[in-house]
């Protein structure tokens, strides 16, 4: 580790998930605003996630010269060390990409782990831990107990509990006029009852598109309208499939590709995913509204959705509706049901109450995972006394300049 103060340190952070982004794009603000060098590598997803959010970053796969999908050779690994090594970075912070494919992230922290940089995984679903060849990053920033328990299980040794990264700026939303907003966007009335499928790069799957129709069908018995909402992996062919079906049942439906994720969530009153953290989002945006936000519903009954997420996360039920601030469907008949609720006041105060006590509050996310990455640091002994809210702290988008 380099023996650099804080202020003249280096850290690459990389992320090629949308929802892997929203956690380093927060992390990487906060340590540009405390006068660090960043260098931020995006792919995929998340590349067009900080260009819709104004945040230069470097492609990914120009940085290491790789394409999505990239073999972890020796040699790959090798170039890709050399590569680091010219950035000279203290540290590694990056996303855990759901997909099972290898990409920038996976090919950071192998090439840290090849030169003896520290590496630092920021994990956006319960338990994950996308090993890399074998070996887990150095060190996990989870958002609750319950995460750090899973994420203990499978063997990881450095664990610390930080809270959500990409929720900090929810705390500062004004729900009422997001909600305004984004329902003018989708040209529906204040009183249109909205049911989103925040979708997944599943299409293929028949317990996908069954799960997709039989929502699309629960919201039209309780006189909803039903909006698909394409996962930003999903192809074109695949979205194609889905609106089709969805077509073919003669269903009132819409497809919404326009809209950030925060104003599809805000703009609904049931959210409804297989086992997509977006309904996570749309949980933390229910927190701050004060019983306005949606209800968020789980359905993956098909036993071919079901251990896409179970791999990663060993419970019976999806953590959020194991915590009680969700619902969760295991048929056809439990999912008319739950939308059915979704729309009861006392069912809603219910859920309100239970994300009320369960959810924490994410102002301090950021600064903790910040304090985690400092303390982790052996160049960091001459800053650890001082709390982070008195050190010198500078305009992120003014005093130092994203890439290389």
């Amino acid at each position: 580790m380099s023996t650099r103060t804080f202020y003249e340190q280096t850290f690459v952070l990389t992320a090629r998930d949308v929802g892997a982004a929203g956690h380093i794009l927060e992390i990487a603000k906060a340590l540009m605003g405390r006068g660090s060098r960043v260098l931020l590598l995006a792919q995929g997803p998340a590349k067009r996630y900080f260009e819709l959010r104004n945040q230069p970053a470097l492609s990914g796969e120009a940085f290491f010269g790789i394409e999505d999908n990239v073999e972890l050779s020796s040699r790959r690994i090798q170039i890709a060390s050399m590569k680091l090594k010219q950035a000279r970075p203290d540290a590694v912070i990056c996303g855990l990409s759901g997909c099972r494919s290898i990409g920038v992230d996976e090919v950071a922290v192998a090439a840290a782990r090849e030169i003896g940089i520290k590496s630092f995984a920021v994990q956006d679903f319960w338990g994950d831990t996308r090993l890399i060849n074998g070996a887990p990053a150095d060190h996990y920033l989870v958002m609750d107990e319950l995460a750090k328990e899973l994420t203990k299980e499978k063997g990881v040794k450095q664990i610390s509990v930080v809270g959500s990264c990409k929720h900090v700026s929810y705390e500062k939303c004004d729900f009422d006029l997001l909600r305004e907003h984004s329902r003018k966007q989708v040209a529906v009335g204040a009183n249109t009852r909205i049911v989103t499928f925040f979708g997944q790069n599943l299409s293929a799957l028949s317990g996908y598109r069954k799960v997709v129709s039989d929502t699309a069908v629960a919201a039209g018995k309780i006189g909803g309208r039903f909006i698909y909402r394409p996962h930003p992996r999903e192809s074109q062919g695949g979205t194609a499939s889905i609106c089709s079906l969805l077509d073919g049942m003669g269903c009132l439906w819409q497809l919404d590709q326009n809209l950030h994720v925060e104003e599809a969530i805000a703009c609904s009153d049931v959210v409804v995913s297989c086992f997509s953290t977006a309904g996570l989002d749309a949980v933390q945006l229910a927190r701050i509204a004060r019983g306005k936000g949606p209800v968020v519903v789980y359905a993956d009954y098909p036993d071919d959705l079901r251990w896409h997420w179970r791999e990663h996360c060993r419970v019976e039920k999806f953590p959020l509706v194991l915590q009680g601030c969700a619902m969760g469907a295991r048929n056809a008949g439990e999912l008319h049901l739950a939308l059915k609720r979704a729309l009861d006041m006392e069912v809603r105060k219910a859920l309100e109450c239970q994300i009320a006590e369960t959810i924490p509050d994410a102002t301090g996310a950021v600064r903790r995972a910040i304090e985690v990455i400092l303390c982790s640091s052996e160049a960091m002994t001459d800053c650890i006394g001082e709390p982070l809210n008195k050190r010198p702290s500078a305009n992120p988008f003014h005093s130092r300049k994203v890439g290389l």
